[in-house]
């Protein structure tokens, strides 16, 4: 537990579920012009300081263990969001959808930080 009350719920997760992009897809999304993916970073981590501090080379894969989403180059344009950010980056999950433009070649990342449950 932290000086906030927090506790790390996420301590016991499973780890192949962290840290790596999974494609979102449904029938509705079929001929859509954007490809959907999903990721669970655990807060504070080395990814998710990664996809803060420089999103489009942390979505290349190229500065650390967040596998490159496909699509994404060094001319991708990048736009994000992140709710609950004042939440900081103490005991809590985040859970981002990243909306990949193949026609324009842009990528827009919603992140949602889990508030953590004091057990």
């Amino acid at each position: 537990m932290d000086d906030h009350g927090d506790v790390d719920p996420y301590a016991d997760d499973d780890p192949g579920s962290f840290n790596q992009w999974f494609p979102l897809e449904h029938e509705h999304l079929a001929g859509a012009p954007f490809k959907y993916y999903f990721v669970k970073l655990k807060s504070n981590s080395p990814e998710a300081i990664e996809l803060f501090m420089d999103p489009r080379a942390a979505l290349r894969g190229v500065t650390g263990n967040l596998p490159a989403l496909p699509g994404v180059d060094a001319d991708t344009r990048v736009t994000t969001t992140i709710v609950g950010h004042e939440r900081t980056l103490r005991f809590r999950a985040i859970f981002a959808i990243a909306s990949v433009d193949h026609q324009d070649n842009s990528v827009a990342i919603v992140s949602n930080k889990a508030i953590a449950s004091s057990g």
